[in-house]
């Protein structure tokens, strides 16, 4: 099988189709579709974008209403300013009907028109004052409606950023042999994320010069006397990723003293 390294790979601008390695809450391995989480994610701040939208939309209702609650207020001092101006008129001619005789007719029947626009006046008024209140219960309603639309849009907000604050690795730790000796395959490098609800995805990859590792489980093999490079990368936050120096040399016997070799309890020589 030809190897080949990620450099060489063609690159790929969208998460259709790719898939990142993790375990579920039981720790057994399963395949992470990157396109879900870019998905959910989005869908999450498609909701919080209409949630603001919603928001800016309560509160023009709102300003609308207030302007309509202003139009009304005017209105009732104006139609209540005509009412005093024709009752104002209608003393004026009951007032000279008293003191002319020749004119109580005109004079009673001018009283009796400023009734009349009073009355009028009186019924405008109220109907005037009716639509102020009405007017102000719509924009108390609709500043509510602003208000919960608001929250709402926060709440979500708070939600998107606390589920990728459980995604999202914040450290990483590592612990490798830093030297090997050839025909040693038993070693490996362990790495940890912190927090422990991130995902588990990382990948291993070395230089292949001296050691080769296995790039979803970080099991070392060595190849040839020398040092390698391996690099440690977390998918999902490539700024945590580590490199790491592994040297490898030729087995040696392991001593006991200058002069004396370590065997085993069954006496077999022990190898560095």
């Amino acid at each position: 099988m030809k190897k080949i390294k990620i450099s060489e790979l063609p690159l790929f601008s969208s998460l259709k189709g790719l898939f990142t390695i993790g375990t579920d809450d039981q720790n057994r391995s399963v395949k992470v579709s990157l396109e879900f989480i870019e998905t959910d994610t989005k869908a999450a701040v498609s909701k919080a974008e209409t949630s603001a939208a919603n928001a800016d939309r309560a509160a023009t209702e709102t300003r609308t209403a207030t302007s309509a609650c202003q139009t009304a207020t005017n209105n009732a001092k104006t139609a209540t300013a005509q009412a005093n101006t024709a009752r104002d008129s209608a003393n004026t001619a009951a007032t000279k009907a008293t003191t002319s005789a020749t004119k109580a007719d005109e004079a009673t029947a001018k009283a009796n028109q400023a009734k009349a626009a009073a009355d009028e006046a009186t019924v405008k008024a109220l109907a005037a004052t009716a639509s102020a209140n009405e007017a102000a219960e719509t924009a108390e309603t609709s500043a509510a409606n602003a208000d919960r639309a608001a929250a709402n849009a926060i709440t979500v907000k708070v939600d998107i950023q606390e589920m990728l604050d459980r995604l999202i690795p914040t450290g990483l730790s590592v612990a490798a042999p830093l030297r090997l000796t050839l025909g040693n395959p038993k070693a490996s490098v362990i790495a940890k994320l912190t927090p422990e609800t991130a995902l588990k995805n990382v990948i291993f990859i070395s230089d292949d010069k001296a050691v080769e590792v296995d790039v979803l489980t970080g099991r070392l093999t060595p190849l040839a006397c020398g040092k390698s490079k391996v690099r440690i990368i977390p998918t999902t936050n490539v700024s945590l990723t580590k490199t790491l120096l592994i040297e490898v040399g030729e087995a040696t016997l392991r001593l006991q003293t200058k002069s004396a070799l370590r065997l085993t309890s069954g006496g077999a020589l022990r190898m560095n």
